[in-house]
């Protein structure tokens, strides 16, 4: 079980069209409890309901609580059997198709289902900065000494078509079907590197630390029967993604960035974008922008809830 630390919200900008405000919560590093979180704006995602309930407070911009009262850590509900991951229905393989490098070769596999295995061989690209692309995703990546790399992609479509780049001029590309994308779910997030910006997952009423939280700390793995997983990269410009998928059929997944107050961030305004991919279909990004709390608050996590999972999929049968 990870530590527990204390935890503020502080209020921001963000435009998804659902999201609702900044979340500030307490953890007591001492004990197993925490304290309720509290809204900046007038909804919230839902969670467990406790025994005693506490008064919420409204807070405005650059508000920072101190000492609240606490409760315990909301446990994990347990409804429901999880949905599986769709089932791979070909194992799928790709040779390079062109290449701007003689005697490059791009490898690619379909392995579990939904994602990629990446294998690249280039004699031009030795010990070089990549950038690696398919479709609205594009990582950073570095070749060793014979020029080769090798890494596991989420398919952004059911047509994967990956591209790889060195020192700005195309060395390889290929193309793999990968028609399980349209039974999946997929949620990138952005932020440049050192914003200490995460993406947490609760999925089926999960709490925290819960069997069902998912973050940078506790990702999964593609193969996992437990519902989704998280997978993390670097990005161009010195930036950190990370991509959240799972199965259409879960639900609820609630979904919040935190991010702890640091000697890096405190007092400054950190910013991020949050892209969904439902069903293999693209929906434009949006950004995040939070304004973090002094220096006073180090230590403390700023706790930003983002609209459901699922909530994206209604809004996109409204908008047929």
């Amino acid at each position: 079980m990870r530590k527990l630390q204390k935890v503020t919200m502080v209020a921001g900008t963000f435009l998804l069209a659902a999201a609702t405000g900044h979340v500030m919560q307490s953890v007591n590093p001492d004990s197993s409890v925490v304290t309720p979180r509290i809204f900046a704006g007038n909804t919230m995602p839902s969670i467990p309901a406790t025994p005693a309930e506490t008064p919420r407070v409204q807070l405005s911009k650059m508000t920072v609580l101190y000492n609240p009262p606490t409760q315990r850590i909301a446990q994990d509900i347990g409804v429901g059997m999880i949905p599986q991951m769709p089932v791979v229905e070909e194992s799928g393989f790709a040779r390079t198709k062109t290449t701007s490098c003689k005697d490059a070769s791009l490898d690619l596999s379909l392995v579990p289902p939904g994602a990629v295995s990446v294998a690249l061989s280039a004699d031009c690209a030795r010990n070089a900065a990549l950038d690696i692309q398919d479709g609205s995703l594009k990582i950073a990546a570095h070749s060793d000494a014979d020029g080769n790399w090798q890494g596991l992609l989420p398919a952004m479509q059911v047509e994967s078509n990956i591209s790889v780049n060195a020192r700005g001029a195309p060395v390889a590309s290929a193309s793999l079907p990968t028609p399980e994308v349209s039974k999946l779910d997929r949620v990138i997030f952005s932020a440049q590197s050192g914003y200490g910006m995460h993406l947490n997952i609760y999925e089926k009423g999960a709490g925290f630390d819960g069997s069902g939280h998912i973050s940078a700390a506790t990702p999964r793995t593609p193969d996992t029967p437990l519902g989704g997983y998280m997978m993390r990269y670097k990005g161009p410009n010195d930036s950190e993604i990370e991509v959240y998928t799972a199965p259409v059929a879960l639900s609820p997944v609630r979904m919040q960035i935190e991010t702890e107050v640091t000697l890096a961030n405190c007092g400054k305004t950190v910013t991020g974008s949050v892209r969904r991919v439902m069903a293999g279909k693209d929906q434009p990004a949006s950004p995040v922008e939070i304004d973090m709390p002094g220096c006073e608050a180090l230590g403390q996590f700023v706790v930003f809830p983002l609209s459901d999972l699922q909530d994206a999929r209604t809004h996109e049968i409204t908008q047929k």
